[in-house]
Protein backbone atom coordinates (compact mmCIF):
# COMPACT_ATOMS: atom_id res chain seq x y z
CA UNK A 1 0.00 0.00 0.00
CA UNK A 2 1.18 3.42 -0.82
CA UNK A 3 -0.08 6.56 0.43
CA UNK A 4 -0.51 9.61 -1.84
CA UNK A 5 -1.54 13.09 -1.53
CA UNK A 6 -2.13 15.67 -4.24
CA UNK A 7 -3.86 18.89 -5.62
CA UNK A 8 -6.55 20.61 -7.47
CA UNK A 9 -8.09 23.55 -8.00
CA UNK A 10 -11.57 24.25 -8.13
CA UNK A 11 -12.46 27.43 -9.56
CA UNK A 12 -13.03 29.92 -6.77
CA UNK A 13 -16.24 30.87 -7.67
CA UNK A 14 -19.39 29.67 -4.40
CA UNK A 15 -22.37 28.73 -6.63
CA UNK A 16 -19.82 26.29 -8.75
CA UNK A 17 -18.23 25.19 -5.62
CA UNK A 18 -21.80 24.33 -3.69
CA UNK A 19 -22.72 22.84 -6.92
CA UNK A 20 -19.03 20.51 -7.08
CA UNK A 21 -19.84 19.59 -3.43
CA UNK A 22 -23.43 18.02 -4.33
CA UNK A 23 -22.16 16.12 -6.95
CA UNK A 24 -19.71 14.75 -4.25
CA UNK A 25 -22.43 14.20 -1.98
CA UNK A 26 -23.83 12.04 -4.74
CA UNK A 27 -21.42 9.91 -6.51
CA UNK A 28 -22.43 7.52 -8.78
CA UNK A 29 -22.32 3.67 -7.72
CA UNK A 30 -20.64 2.83 -10.92
CA UNK A 31 -17.98 5.54 -10.42
CA UNK A 32 -18.09 4.60 -6.69
CA UNK A 33 -17.45 1.15 -7.79
CA UNK A 34 -14.51 1.79 -10.60
CA UNK A 35 -12.64 3.82 -8.12
CA UNK A 36 -12.82 0.24 -5.61
CA UNK A 37 -11.85 -1.80 -8.78
CA UNK A 38 -8.67 0.16 -9.29
CA UNK A 39 -7.42 0.22 -5.58
CA UNK A 40 -8.53 4.03 -4.63
CA UNK A 41 -9.17 3.55 -0.73
CA UNK A 42 -9.99 5.43 2.20
CA UNK A 43 -9.90 8.23 -0.44
CA UNK A 44 -10.97 11.82 0.77
CA UNK A 45 -11.06 15.38 -1.02
CA UNK A 46 -10.68 18.79 1.01
CA UNK A 47 -11.59 21.95 -0.12
CA UNK A 48 -10.27 25.60 0.87
CA UNK A 49 -12.48 28.66 0.26
CA UNK A 50 -10.72 29.66 -2.95
CA UNK A 51 -11.49 25.88 -4.09
CA UNK A 52 -7.53 24.62 -3.60
CA UNK A 53 -8.08 21.00 -3.47
CA UNK A 54 -6.03 18.56 -1.08
CA UNK A 55 -6.81 14.72 -2.40
CA UNK A 56 -5.42 12.01 -0.05
CA UNK A 57 -5.66 7.94 -0.73
CA UNK A 58 -3.87 4.79 -0.09
CA UNK A 59 -3.22 2.75 -3.65
CA UNK A 60 -1.70 -0.28 -4.15
CA UNK A 61 1.53 1.21 -6.34
CA UNK A 62 1.43 4.58 -7.24
CA UNK A 63 -1.27 7.58 -8.46
CA UNK A 64 -0.36 6.96 -12.05
CA UNK A 65 -1.16 3.20 -12.07
CA UNK A 66 -4.55 4.41 -10.87
CA UNK A 67 -4.91 6.92 -12.98
CA UNK A 68 -4.07 4.76 -15.70
CA UNK A 69 -6.43 2.17 -14.70
CA UNK A 70 -9.49 4.59 -14.49
CA UNK A 71 -8.96 6.18 -18.08
CA UNK A 72 -9.95 3.05 -19.19
CA UNK A 73 -13.22 2.64 -17.22
CA UNK A 74 -16.32 4.39 -19.07
CA UNK A 75 -18.23 5.80 -15.83
CA UNK A 76 -14.97 7.99 -15.36
CA UNK A 77 -14.61 9.25 -18.65
CA UNK A 78 -18.44 10.88 -18.18
CA UNK A 79 -17.54 11.73 -15.16
CA UNK A 80 -14.69 13.95 -16.16
CA UNK A 81 -16.51 15.44 -18.78
CA UNK A 82 -18.81 16.26 -16.61
CA UNK A 83 -16.37 17.86 -13.94
CA UNK A 84 -14.26 20.08 -16.48
CA UNK A 85 -16.01 23.32 -15.84
CA UNK A 86 -15.33 23.69 -12.52
CA UNK A 87 -11.62 23.44 -12.53
CA UNK A 88 -8.85 25.45 -13.54
CA UNK A 89 -7.30 23.30 -15.93
CA UNK A 90 -5.67 23.82 -19.71
CA UNK A 91 -8.47 23.79 -22.19
CA UNK A 92 -9.31 20.09 -23.13
CA UNK A 93 -7.32 18.70 -20.16
CA UNK A 94 -9.25 16.29 -18.03
CA UNK A 95 -9.30 16.86 -13.82
CA UNK A 96 -7.93 13.97 -13.28
CA UNK A 97 -5.01 14.81 -16.28
CA UNK A 98 -3.91 17.74 -13.87
CA UNK A 99 -3.04 16.36 -10.59
CA UNK A 100 0.13 17.50 -8.74
CA UNK A 101 1.27 15.06 -6.38
CA UNK A 102 3.18 16.09 -3.38
CA UNK A 103 5.93 14.69 -1.35
CA UNK A 104 5.22 13.21 1.72
CA UNK A 105 7.75 14.28 4.47
CA UNK A 106 6.37 12.56 7.50
CA UNK A 107 4.16 9.64 8.99
CA UNK A 108 2.79 8.29 12.17
CA UNK A 109 0.86 5.09 12.87
CA UNK A 110 -0.35 6.08 15.75
CA UNK A 111 -2.82 3.73 17.99
CA UNK A 112 -5.06 1.43 16.91
CA UNK A 113 -8.82 2.61 16.14
CA UNK A 114 -11.74 1.65 14.19
CA UNK A 115 -11.95 3.93 11.09
CA UNK A 116 -15.66 3.93 11.43
CA UNK A 117 -15.53 6.23 14.11
CA UNK A 118 -12.27 8.40 12.91
CA UNK A 119 -12.39 12.18 12.24
CA UNK A 120 -10.35 12.87 9.15
CA UNK A 121 -9.15 16.59 8.66
CA UNK A 122 -6.80 18.39 7.12
CA UNK A 123 -5.08 21.83 7.67
CA UNK A 124 -2.71 23.86 5.60
CA UNK A 125 0.60 25.57 6.77
CA UNK A 126 3.42 27.74 4.79
CA UNK A 127 6.79 27.33 5.62
CA UNK A 128 8.96 30.31 4.39
CA UNK A 129 10.26 29.11 0.81
CA UNK A 130 14.12 29.59 1.43
CA UNK A 131 16.08 26.88 1.02
CA UNK A 132 16.98 26.43 4.84
CA UNK A 133 13.48 26.84 5.91
CA UNK A 134 12.65 23.93 3.79
CA UNK A 135 15.79 21.93 4.19
CA UNK A 136 15.31 21.91 8.10
CA UNK A 137 11.35 21.22 7.96
CA UNK A 138 12.17 18.06 6.38
CA UNK A 139 15.61 16.95 8.61
CA UNK A 140 13.34 17.96 11.54
CA UNK A 141 10.37 15.70 10.18
CA UNK A 142 12.34 12.70 9.28
CA UNK A 143 13.41 12.57 13.23
CA UNK A 144 10.29 13.95 15.22
CA UNK A 145 11.20 13.56 18.56
CA UNK A 146 9.58 10.23 20.61
CA UNK A 147 7.82 12.45 23.00
CA UNK A 148 5.97 14.43 20.53
CA UNK A 149 4.42 10.96 18.86
CA UNK A 150 3.77 9.89 22.45
CA UNK A 151 1.54 13.30 22.92
CA UNK A 152 0.10 12.80 19.31
CA UNK A 153 -0.90 9.24 19.89
CA UNK A 154 -2.43 9.56 23.31
CA UNK A 155 -4.40 12.61 22.32
CA UNK A 156 -6.08 10.76 19.44
CA UNK A 157 -3.94 11.16 16.14
CA UNK A 158 -3.76 8.35 14.07
CA UNK A 159 -2.37 7.77 10.23
CA UNK A 160 -0.95 11.25 10.27
CA UNK A 161 0.96 12.22 7.00
CA UNK A 162 2.36 15.69 6.24
CA UNK A 163 2.91 16.76 2.55
CA UNK A 164 4.62 19.53 0.47
CA UNK A 165 4.81 21.60 -2.63
CA UNK A 166 8.67 23.02 -3.40
CA UNK A 167 7.70 26.45 -2.58
CA UNK A 168 7.05 25.06 1.16
CA UNK A 169 3.39 24.69 1.11
CA UNK A 170 2.33 21.94 3.45
CA UNK A 171 -0.85 20.13 3.93
CA UNK A 172 -1.72 17.53 7.22
CA UNK A 173 -3.75 14.85 6.63
CA UNK A 174 -4.94 12.93 9.99
CA UNK A 175 -7.33 10.66 11.06
CA UNK A 176 -8.63 11.52 15.00
CA UNK A 177 -10.44 8.99 17.45
CA UNK A 178 -11.57 11.88 19.47
CA UNK A 179 -13.33 15.43 18.64
CA UNK A 180 -9.99 17.66 16.61
CA UNK A 181 -10.74 20.74 18.73
CA UNK A 182 -10.62 18.83 22.01
CA UNK A 183 -7.67 16.72 20.43
CA UNK A 184 -5.38 19.68 19.60
CA UNK A 185 -6.56 21.31 23.15
CA UNK A 186 -4.97 18.45 24.97
CA UNK A 187 -2.14 18.07 23.00
CA UNK A 188 -1.20 21.85 22.95
CA UNK A 189 -0.98 21.95 26.85
CA UNK A 190 1.69 19.26 26.84
CA UNK A 191 5.27 20.08 27.41
CA UNK A 192 6.46 18.29 24.47
CA UNK A 193 4.43 20.15 21.77
CA UNK A 194 5.00 23.46 23.23
CA UNK A 195 8.70 22.97 22.79
CA UNK A 196 8.14 21.69 19.64
CA UNK A 197 5.83 24.90 18.47
CA UNK A 198 8.65 27.08 19.27
CA UNK A 199 11.39 24.84 17.65
CA UNK A 200 9.53 25.62 14.25
CA UNK A 201 8.24 28.75 14.80
CA UNK A 202 10.57 30.16 13.16
CA UNK A 203 10.75 28.22 9.82
CA UNK A 204 6.74 29.35 9.18
CA UNK A 205 5.22 32.36 7.41
CA UNK A 206 2.44 34.24 8.83
CA UNK A 207 -1.09 33.14 8.32
CA UNK A 208 -3.75 34.51 6.53
CA UNK A 209 -5.02 36.38 10.09
CA UNK A 210 -1.17 37.27 10.59
CA UNK A 211 -0.15 34.71 13.29
CA UNK A 212 2.81 32.78 12.08
CA UNK A 213 2.69 28.84 12.14
CA UNK A 214 -1.51 29.47 12.61
CA UNK A 215 -2.87 26.19 10.47
CA UNK A 216 -6.19 26.86 7.88
CA UNK A 217 -8.30 24.07 8.15
CA UNK A 218 -9.59 22.56 4.89
CA UNK A 219 -13.34 21.27 4.67
CA UNK A 220 -13.79 17.61 3.55
CA UNK A 221 -16.11 17.47 0.68
CA UNK A 222 -15.80 13.76 -0.50
CA UNK A 223 -14.88 10.45 1.24
CA UNK A 224 -15.16 6.69 0.15
CA UNK A 225 -13.56 3.88 2.19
Amino acid sequence: MKRIGFLLKVKDDQALQADYKKHHREVWPDMLAALRRHGWRNFSLFMRPDGLMFGYAEVPVSLQRCLDGMAKEEPNLRWQEMMKPFFEIPQGARPDQSMIELEEVFYMQGAGYSRARVTRACLQLKVKSDAYSLAEYRRTHAAVWPEMIESLTRNGWSNYSIWTRPDGTIYLYSELWQNPVKAQKAHSAEDASKRWSEYMKPLFEAGPDGVTGRPVPMEEVFHTD
